[in-house]
């Protein structure tokens, strides 16, 4: 968990003469997509802001959700739904939003909260849904490998991915 790994590095890094910095930028590697410019806006925010906890990556999903219930059938996760009817419009339903494998969050915080590491006082940063893909089983592998293997590359593909560099 990303509390372990934090408590590993706050003993580590000082260990080693290393100080442990104000602000961490948690980037997962297995979400390809991810938009540089986001890390810059998510500082900005919080050099703004010094009440923000953390600032996170997230897009707009789907919030008509089912879980399989005790008896093997499909039930609505949230409230909300209309029991009279078997299916709902997403505009129905709140606006919610989908967290990506971006955080950028202030070490003071995680110290003071203990295992809660990004806090509750989070800004969001809405981005494409492209840029929270992220390889979660062989399915979602193989989707990603498609997508940046396509030739010619989308658009939406190509603005989140760096050009290839010249071997010297």
């Amino acid at each position: 968990m990303e509390e372990d790994i934090l408590a590993d590095l706050a003993k580590a890094l000082p260990a080693r003469g290393i100080p442990l910095p104000d602000i961490w930028v948690w980037l997962k590697p297995t979400c390809p997509f991810r938009d540089p410019a986001a890390v810059e806006q998510a500082l900005a925010l919080l050099a703004a802001q010094p009440d923000l906890d953390a600032v996170r990556i997230v897009s707009e999903a789907d919030a008509r959700l089912h879980v399989v219930n005790a008896n093997g059938f499909l039930e609505p996760l949230l409230p909300g739904w209309d029991p009279k009817r078997s299916k709902m419009r997403r505009s129905e339903f709140p606006k919610v939003y989908q967290p990506f494998n971006l955080e950028v969050f202030r070490h003071r915080g995680w110290v003071e909260r203990g295992s809660s590491f990004i806090g509750h006082r989070v800004a969001p940063i809405m981005l494409p849904r492209i840029t929270g893909l992220d390889v979660d089983d062989r399915d979602s592998f193989e989707i990603i490998k498609a997508l940046i293997e396509a030739r010619p590359r989308p658009e939406v593909v190509a603005r989140y991915l760096s050009p290839p560099r010249a071997h010297a």
